[in-house]
């Protein structure tokens, strides 16, 4: 698996399969796993690129600053289209499908935060919420557990392209 570059040839960064997990406060277990082949650069927590195009001489760029750079779009013969980062956040915290549903979409606040471009017509970016917990979730613990979700799975995206 590679992150972006690729309507530069040669510009590709391996990626791949990244983990991360949290507590919250009540004891939940909270984890991410993602499956990094992103369009998009993968930006660490203090917003440099990690994983993203070089330069002919070795040096970051930032796809984002590229493509507005653009005075025309891009030769699409060079743009690969199976571009993707998926995410499954897993849970005991008691959720039904809804709350899960609900957990998913915040936690695609943390594709958002770690991959810059996000969700463009070239990839196929999408995160899922699995829960083992029993019982009907309250009105906090989705949110609760959706807040931690985006930050393990911003976590697990930058770990898929730190493994070596």
């Amino acid at each position: 698996m590679c992150v972006r570059g690729r309507w530069r040839s040669g510009g590709s960064v391996p990626a791949g399969i990244g983990y991360a997990a949290a507590r919250s406060g009540r004891g939940e277990a909270v984890a991410a796993l993602a499956v990094v082949n992103a369009f998009g650069d993968v930006i660490g927590e203090d917003g440099r690129v990690l994983a993203g195009p070089r330069g002919e001489e070795g040096e970051e760029l930032s796809t984002a600053g590229l493509i507005a750079a653009m005075e025309g779009p891009p030769d699409w013969t060079r743009v690969e289209e199976r571009n993707t980062t998926l995410a499954c956040v897993m849970t005991d915290a008691a959720l039904d499908k809804a709350a899960c549903a609900r957990v998913a979409r915040m936690a695609s606040g943390g594709v958002a935060r770690a991959v810059d471009p996000v969700h463009s017509d070239v990839d196929g970016d999408v995160v899922f919420c699995l829960s083992s917990g029993d019982g009907a979730a309250d009105r906090f613990t989705p949110i609760s557990i959706g807040t931690i979700a985006a930050t393990v799975t911003a976590a697990a995206i930058r770990d898929a392209v730190r493994q070596p």
